[in-house]
């Protein structure tokens, strides 16, 4: 920190420019000093005279005791420091997820198993290993985030493109087929057993068409791995009008590998008659407050009207797609590419367990 240059950006010697704008330094002001009134550790060298004028501020180091100490994201040159024990690691992992932002992660470690551990349960959009945590690779990182940092599939991602059309062929881009949960293949015996006929084998269909689990290996420069897969979003609202269009929307769901949470007139009678092998997987509405993403059959105003509803909702936007039995049965493609989320792993593999310029410090 002491040997960071902050000032303005056209001379060649600087490291640090300002901030956007003055509010944005009234924030981050404000923000640096509430958290020294709280009584945490914070370090910050004084600035040159070369930001007299502009919206600098000072690189500045804030030690935390828990992740529930942050409140929301910083954006400026704010760098929050947090000691753990080891054996807490996977405690704290799941306090950063339950931050819900989940953009960027990053780990350096000597350790294999507890890079495994970090990039296995961070549910960050994209996570770096033995690297600096910015600077993704165009057409090799797909880089974009989930939750409260990311409404769907990421920008350079292989979905991306897809989500600017109005419409596109269901097997579009090209990408392999993953593996029903054992949820979907709970659910598609339930079905079988009720002998609902053609509407069985189009949820088959939509099975088969889920591209869930997939994990490629991109090509990208040397010395680095890059890893691209596709998960589960979460918890998909099933909002349905007739008992088989909500039998559609929660196939579409469990074949992204989800939680349906239903909503609609059918939902209580539905939701009576499930198997017990089910009730974790299909819930009522009442029984999550997150939703990550919603399928409805609804039209006209009463569309509108729920949009509005989800708009209001507190966490993360939630997008919403029509989709009904009818639109199964037509072979309508249904929206599974965007109910499931995007991650890319960036490992650096000349780092040999770690860091290597970290290591050299030492």
């Amino acid at each position: 920190m002491c040997e960071l240059e902050v000032a303005p950006p056209d001379r060649l010697s600087a490291d640090v420019g300002p901030v956007i704008s003055a509010e944005a330094l009234a924030n981050l002001n404000g923000y640096v000093a509430s958290m020294r009134a709280r009584g945490f550790s914070v370090h910050a060298e004084p600035l040159g005279e070369a930001t007299a004028h502009g919206f600098f501020i000072a690189p500045t180091l804030i030690e935390i005791a828990s992740v529930a100490d942050l409140g929301r994201e910083v954006f400026g040159p704010v760098l929050h420091v947090l000691r753990y024990q080891r054996e807490a690691l996977p405690e704290l992992l799941d306090a950063l997820n339950a931050t819900g932002y989940a953009l960027t992660g990053g780990a350096h470690s000597r350790i294999d198993g507890t890079i495994e551990l970090v990039s296995g349960r961070l549910a960050a959009g994209n996570i770096y290993i033995n690297r600096n945590i910015i600077g993704a690779v165009v057409g090799v990182q797909p880089f974009g985030g989930h939750a409260l940092s990311g409404t769907g599939p990421k920008a350079g991602g292989p979905l991306y493109l897809k989500r600017l059309l109005a419409g596109a062929p269901a097997a579009w881009p090209p990408l392999p087929a993953g593996e029903p949960t054992v949820a979907a293949k709970t659910f598609m015996r339930s079905l079988s057993q009720r002998g609902l006929g053609d509407l069985v084998e189009r949820c088959a269909d939509l099975m088969r068409a889920s591209r869930l689990g997939v994990e490629l290996e991109l090509s990208g420069p040397v010395g680095e791995r890059n890893l691209y897969s596709l998960v589960a979003r979460g918890t998909v609202l099933c909002d349905a009008s007739s008992e088989e269009s909500m039998i559609a929307q929660i196939a579409c769901a469990l074949a992204a590998g989800n939680r349906a949470a239903l909503a609609g007139p059918p939902a209580a009678a539905y939701l009576a008659a499930l198997p017990r092998a089910l009730r974790e997987d299909v819930v009522p509405v009442a029984a999550t407050d997150r939703i990550d993403a919603v399928l409805t059959d609804r039209e006209g105003a009463a569309l509108i009207e729920l949009l509005g509803a989800v708009a209001r909702r507190e966490g993360p936007i939630a997008s919403v797609f029509r989709y009904s039995a009818e639109a199964l049965r037509r072979g309508d493609p249904a929206p599974l590419d965007f109910l499931v989320a995007e991650r890319s792993i960036c490992i650096n593999t000349t780092a040999a367990g770690g860091n290597a310029s970290l290591m050299t410090i030492g």
